[in-house]
């Protein structure tokens, strides 16, 4: 699965991920949206799960924050 993250910046920023189950959905620590671009794609890596499971991926930068909710079958 990828995820894509908008932001708005004319200096690359460097954006620290999480996931509240890496065990279930996994993220890279960070990612990198260079100079000038808007957004950024990155790998989700998701595992079997034996029954529903909601996962929230984080993104943070600069103070500013913004998540979402997998939810994992």
């Amino acid at each position: 699965m990828s995820a894509t993250v908008n932001v708005s910046s004319d200096k690359g920023v460097t954006l620290q991920l999480s996931s509240s189950n890496p065990a279930a959905a996994s993220v890279p620590a960070t990612v990198l949206v260079p100079a000038g671009a808007t957004s950024v794609s990155f790998v989700v890596r998701t595992t079997k799960v034996r029954r529903q499971t909601v996962v929230t991926i984080s993104a943070s930068a600069n103070g500013a924050a913004a998540s979402a909710s997998l939810t994992l079958r």
